[in-house]
Formats: C-alpha cells, sequence, structure tokens
C-alpha cells in the first residue's frame, strides 16, 4: 500500500528523472524501465506529465472487500488520518487512491 511517505519518494524520483534523466534522451531511460515500460514504449516525454499527475495528487484510502476486488465503500480517507485504522481489518482491507486536487 502506498503511504504518504512512499508518494514523496515517488515524487522525489520523478523530479530526478525529470532534471537529470530527461535531457539525456530516451536511451539512458530504457536502462531504467522494466519489461511492461518497454512494452509500452515509453520515453522521456512521457515524464513531465507523469511527474505533474502525482505532483497534483492527493492521497486517500479506500476500503476493500477482503478476498475481492471490489470497493466496500465509495468513501475516500484522507492519508492524514490518524494511523490507528486496524478497526478495519477484520472486515475489510486498506487500499492506496491517488486523486487529483485540480
Amino acid at each position: 500500500m502506498v503511504t504518504e511517505n512512499g508518494l514523496a519518494i515517488v515524487r522525489a524520483a520523478l523530479q530526478y528523472f525529470d532534471e537529470e534523466i530527461s535531457p539525456s534522451g530516451d536511451d539512458v531511460l530504457q536502462h531504467y524501465l522494466d519489461d511492461r515500460g518497454f512494452e509500452l514504449g515509453l520515453t522521456v516525454a512521457d515524464i513531465k506529465p507523469t511527474r505533474g499527475a502525482f505532483d497534483n495528487a492527493a492521497l486517500f484510502f479506500a476500503t476493500k472487500k477482503l478476498d475481492l476486488n471490489e470497493l466496500d465503500s465509495v468513501e475516500l480517507i484522507p492519508a492524514s488520518t490518524p494511523d490507528d485504522l486496524s478497526y478495519f481489518a477484520d472486515r475489510v482491507q486498506l487500499v492506496s487512491v491517488l486523486a487529483p486536487t485540480k
């Protein structure tokens, strides 16, 4: 599950890629892509809009039914909610949701 710490790391990595990898071109980017990145045909042109999407996203949690790929509720729980969300554990699983802020 993505946390606020994890989101901060992803944002920092995207900033690095935008500032340091993009100017070097697609050949350098290819060294960092996994198989799915190759399949998608990612290029350095994809870095800036991806960075923008993550920079303009807020982290929430939602509840997912145990053993089902179905949300238990459409309510989004702000990630800034206190860490004690364990009361959900016997019924549902928390999942991360990134939602645009703009």
